[in-house]
C-alpha cells in the first residue's frame, strides 16, 4: 500500500493524501518452443552421406495485469471507507481499470526480487503517478 500520495485523478479530483492500493495483480508468464531434428539418407545417390536438418522455434510471453484503487486521504481509509477504482486513461489502455506491464519492463533490475504486489507499487510509483500530476 501507497500512502501520502499528491495526484490528480482522472476526474480532474487533486488529493494530498491519498491512499493508493493493488486491488488485484495477474502474473502471466507463457512459452512456447519447438526443436526439430531430421535425418534423411539419400540412398538413390551413389557416395552421398546423411543429411541433419534442425530448427528451433521458441517464443516467450510476460505480462502482468494490474488494478489499482484509491481512498482519497489516509482518514478515508483508516475509517473503512470503499476505494475508488484507479481508471487507466492511457491511449494505449487495453482495460478501463487495468494496467499492464510487459517483459520488456518487468526485466529491469528494479523489478528484481520484489513480490509480485511490490512490482505493482513500484510500476505504480515510477511510471503511474508520474501521468497522474496537475497539467
Amino acid at each position: 500500500m501507497l500512502t501520502s500520495l499528491t495526484f490528480t485523478d482522472p476526474q480532474g479530483q487533486s488529493y494530498t493524501d491519498a491512499v493508493v492500493a493493488v486491488q488485484q495483480a495477474t502474473y502471466d508468464h507463457s512459452w512456447r518452443g519447438n526443436e526439430h531434428e531430421k535425418f534423411t539418407n539419400p540412398f538413390d545417390k551413389a557416395g552421398s552421406t546423411g543429411n541433419v536438418t534442425s530448427s528451433d522455434d521458441a517464443s516467450e510471453n510476460i505480462t502482468l495485469r494490474i488494478s489499482f484503487v484509491y481512498w482519497p486521504t489516509q482518514a478515508a481509509y483508516d475509517a473503512n471507507n470503499l476505494p475508488y477504482p484507479l481508471a487507466n486513461t492511457t491511449p494505449a489502455a487495453n482495460s478501463e481499470y487495468e494496467f499492464r506491464i510487459f517483459a520488456d519492463e518487468l526485466s529491469k533490475p528494479k523489478y528484481t526480487s520484489l513480490t509480485l504486489e511490490q512490482k505493482c507499487e513500484q510500476y505504480f510509483t515510477d511510471e503511474v503517478l508520474p501521468t497522474l500530476q496537475p497539467s
